[in-house]
């Protein structure tokens, strides 16, 4: 359901933040068949709002705004240096053309359980940017660690793009995101 549905509830929260205490007040998503089938996933109206004011990121990850930048890896060789490689840096790109940083980015797509699919969309375009870097250097590709649990979003479209555009697979290391926590249930 789209956020245009929402407009009562969204004009009861402006209400209620202007007149009332939000975190007193409660909802949910429903259907008229079962309105009791959802009541679990009920969550602080305030909530909904965090949730609407993140609603950019789908638009990101829809239209994959996102820039890549490559940082040099650097090796040290007889006192001169040499880039081996290149980390591939994502960065959102918003409707004026300014880069949204990274912690932004994963925040927004936290709140609307869309880390996966961000996570996936920086992959996709930055393997898609690498194949400008030379054969030579090594590409390091960062992903969040639950990525490989989800199969829609796990690293096998990553691979797919990678041997489409003719990147040598030994050019490619993978780099676990430091940022994201691995929960066991």
């Amino acid at each position: 359901m789209g956020y245009g549905s929402y407009s009562i509830l969204f004009d009861m929260i402006d209400y209620v933040e202007a007149h009332l205490d939000p975190k007193s007040f409660y909802a949910v998503e429903s259907n008229r068949e079962d309105p009791l089938k959802t009541l679990y996933k009920m969550k602080q109206i305030h909530e909904f709002q965090i949730e609407r004011e993140s609603s950019w990121i789908d638009e990101v990850i829809e239209r994959s705004q996102l820039r890549t930048h490559f940082q040099p890896i650097i090796e040290r060789i007889n006192g001169g240096s040499e880039i081996v490689g290149y980390e591939l840096l994502s960065r959102g790109v918003d409707q004026d053309g300014n880069i949204i940083p990274p912690f932004k980015l994963f925040d927004a797509a936290r709140v609307r359980n869309r880390t996966f699919a961000l996570d996936r969309a920086c992959r996709l375009q930055a393997v898609r940017n690498a194949a400008t870097l030379p054969t030579d250097k090594l590409i390091f590709i960062n992903f969040i660690p639950t990525a490989i649990y989800v199969p829609e979003h796990c690293l096998a479209t990553t691979f797919a793009l990678i041997k489409k555009l003719n990147i040598k697979p030994e050019q490619v290391v993978f780099e676990v995101m430091e940022t994201d926590e691995v929960v066991k249930y």
